[in-house]
């Protein structure tokens, strides 16, 4: 038997467009004024008017993002899966919201991105996310963040 089990034809297409998702969200990260990660984020970054029906399907394909996120080679971060989730519920009609949070932890500030769906996040447990003090106001990334980022 072969690694690929094709009994489930739509969750593979998930997972080959999570693949996709996750690699464009990296080029982004690559390009120097971050033009496609701006896009991407000014979408996902849009009022959540998402549907509470839309959830089990969301879960679903935050699913197939974080398997194939396990299986590059280059460690996929929050905030790329997040990106790439949000991409692909958009394309099938779901808004979501994409969340930035941040809390004081043991090793100084830390920073989480995930995503919500009628105020529920599908891309990681209502406990994790918890933890974190959710940023308001995020309508757009900043310059600021933007341009650090290109200094890093």
């Amino acid at each position: 038997m072969g690694l690929i089990k094709l009994r489930r034809p739509a969750r593979l297409r998930a997972k080959l467009e999570a693949a996709i998702c996750l690699c464009l969200v990296a080029a982004g990260f690559a390009l120097p004024k971050r033009v496609l990660l701006r896009r991407w984020t000014d979408h996902a970054l849009a009022r959540d008017t998402g549907k509470p029906e839309d959830i089990q399907q969301a879960y679903l394909l935050a699913r197939d993002v974080g398997a194939v996120a396990r299986r590059l080679p280059r460690k996929a971060r929050c905030l790329q899966r997040s990106l790439a989730l949000s991409w692909m519920l958009r394309r099938r009609g779901m808004n979501s919201r994409l969340r930035f949070g941040v809390r004081n932890g043991e090793q100084g500030i830390q920073a989480h991105a995930w995503i919500e769906i009628a105020g529920e996040p599908v891309n990681d447990s209502r406990d994790r996310c918890a933890v974190f003090t959710v940023l308001q106001g995020t309508e757009r990334l900043p310059d600021a963040a933007v341009m650090a980022e290109d200094a890093a």
